[in-house]
């Protein structure tokens, strides 16, 4: 998600909860600007300025699929350097996700996982 600003195309610090997906404003093109934040002579620029935490939100294009996500990010008090804390992207194509939410697990990995624990069990039943 992104906004401009001086001239430059930031992305914009999300909130827990807020909504990444289909019709969200994402930052696209080659005009994307790599700062989150950055101090000049007499101000800053950025929505991540002076040790902000938050959320930005990506999209992730295989082909025809878009997949949605987020990065939880730190920068530092004085916008020179910061970090990557965790992230996410929703596995379901074409699916919104919340900032800090993270995604359910694939059905289908679920459904084999109880498939196994319950081949399992009937083993060692069928053994005792």
């Amino acid at each position: 998600v992104g906004r401009i600003a001086n001239s430059y195309n930031y992305a914009s610090r999300l909130s827990p909860g807020d909504i990444i997906g289909p019709g969200s404003p994402l930052l696209t093109g080659a005009n994307v600007d790599r700062y989150l934040a950055f101090a000049y002579e007499g101000g800053s620029g950025g929505d991540f300025v002076g040790g902000e935490t938050g959320f930005i939100g990506i999209q992730v294009v295989t082909g025809t699929d878009v997949n949605y996500g987020w990065i939880e990010v730190s920068v530092n008090a004085d916008n020179s350097s910061g970090e990557i804390i965790r992230y996410a992207i929703e596995t379901e194509v074409n699916t919104a996700i919340a900032a800090g939410a993270i995604p359910e697990p694939n059905s289908l990995a679920c459904l084999a996982v109880g498939a196994a624990g319950l081949l399992g069990w009937r083993k060692r039943r069928k053994e005792a």
